[in-house]
């Protein structure tokens, strides 16, 4: 997400209704692959964002009559300059599938997550500090998500994106980050975020669909991997512990 698409949904009418599906990753925002800036300001103009772990997909559906689906990323670049190959379907049938495909993460196993403004601008200083902590890396107009380095965050910015997360999120990292081992299963998740859940979170009745939907959230953050079966791997540290 970049400021180009963001200049080009502030040109629409403010009764017109917006969806953004994009990454979320921190490493994403810190490398410069993607805007927060960009995101915040689709957002505050009335935008709904969602989130998608490892979205790679570069679909536009306006209405239910016209969509395009292409390998051109919604930047000057992508849209005006680069060679880029894609198709324009205008049958409404087949605009409304595609349109049905992207609400729902293109088939993937979970729901794409929304985003709302106070969320999204929460994520400004952990940014920042994820910046600074990013080992030196190449220049590239678009980082796979396979690219993107694992990272070993200081107190600061541990702190920092503690700050920025709601209490269920806190909860279930804080736990994360202290597990000895990288890889951990949905049990583990459990044992520890179950007991501080009670704890903090007394009058919930569902914690573990609570822990469930902080690992998708810590998923779409870049901060946990999912490897399928109940298992995930953390992918970024912090070295407090």
């Amino acid at each position: 997400m970049t400021g180009y698409l963001a200049n080009l949904t502030a040109e629409l009418s403010a009764n017109i209704d917006c969806t953004l599906l994009t990454r979320t990753d921190l490493r994403d925002f810190a490398l410069g692959a993607s805007d927060i800036e960009a995101v915040c300001d689709v957002s505050r103009r009335g935008t709904t964002v969602l989130s998608l772990a490892r979205l790679h997909a570069k679909a536009y559906v306006i209405d239910s009559s016209h969509a395009l689906v292409t390998s051109a990323n919604a930047t000057h670049g992508g849209m005006r300059r680069n060679w880029e190959f894609g198709l324009a379907i205008e049958d409404r049938d087949d605009v409304d599938q595609i349109g049905d495909l992207l609400l729902s993460g293109f088939g993937a196993s979970h729901q794409p997550q929304t985003w709302g403004i106070h969320d999204l601008e929460q994520l400004r200083e952990p940014i920042r500090h994820f910046r600074e902590q990013l080992p030196p890396v190449r220049v590239l107009p678009e980082f796979e998500a396979s690219e993107l380095p694992v990272l070993t965050i200081n107190h600061a910015a541990r702190e920092s994106l503690m700050a920025g997360l709601p209490g269920w999120t806190q909860l279930v990292l804080q736990g994360i980050l202290a597990l000895s081992n990288g890889d951990f299963t949905i049990q583990d998740a459990y044992s520890f975020g179950l007991h501080a859940a009670a704890i903090r979170f007394p009058e919930n009745k569902h914690p573990r669909e609570k822990i469930r939907q902080q690992l998708q959230r810590l998923r779409d953050l870049g901060i946990i991997e999912f490897l399928g079966d109940g298992s995930y791997r953390r992918i970024v540290g912090s070295d407090d512990y």
